[in-house]
C-alpha cells in the first residue's frame, strides 16, 4: 500500500469509528443499551496502525483522535451515570429487604402465654 492509500484507508476507518461512537452516544441518550466491543476493537486496531506511521504522518491524525477520545469520554460518562443510578437503586432495595426481614423477625417472635405449662 502506498502512503496515500494508507492515509485514505485510515481516514475512512476514522470516519467509520467516529460515526459508530456518535451512534452509540445517541442510542445511550435515548435510553438504549449498547455494546461497544466492536468500537473498542476498531480503536485498538487504528491506534496500532497510526502508531506504525512516520511521526509526521501520525501527527496529522491527532485532532480526529481527540474527537474520538471526546466521544469516548461522553460515552463513558453516560455509562458511569447509569451504573451509579443502578448501584443506588440496588442499595435502596437491599436496605428495604433488610428492613422487611427485620420486621418479619420481630413480628414472628412470640412468648408463651402466662399460666400455661
Amino acid at each position: 500500500m502506498t502512503a496515500s492509500s494508507t492515509d485514505s484507508a485510515i481516514d475512512t476507518r476514522l470516519d467509520d469509528l467516529l460515526a459508530e461512537a456518535r451512534g452509540i452516544e445517541n442510542a445511550l441518550a435515548a435510553g438504549h443499551e449498547q455494546d461497544a466491543t466492536e468500537l473498542e476493537t476498531g480503536i485498538q486496531n487504528i491506534c496500532t496502525d497510526i502508531a506504525a506511521l512516520p511521526r509526521e504522518s501520525a501527527r496529522t491524525y491527532l485532532p480526529r483522535l481527540q474527537d474520538l477520545t471526546d466521544a469516548l469520554d461522553r460515552i463513558s460518562g453516560t455509562m458511569r451515570g447509569r451504573l451509579d443510578g443502578l448501584s443506588a437503586e440496588l442499595k435502596q432495595h437491599g436496605a428495604r429487604k433488610t428492613a422487611v426481614r427485620a420486621y418479619g423477625k420481630a413480628g414472628s417472635t412470640s412468648s408463651t402465654p402466662t399460666g400455661r405449662r
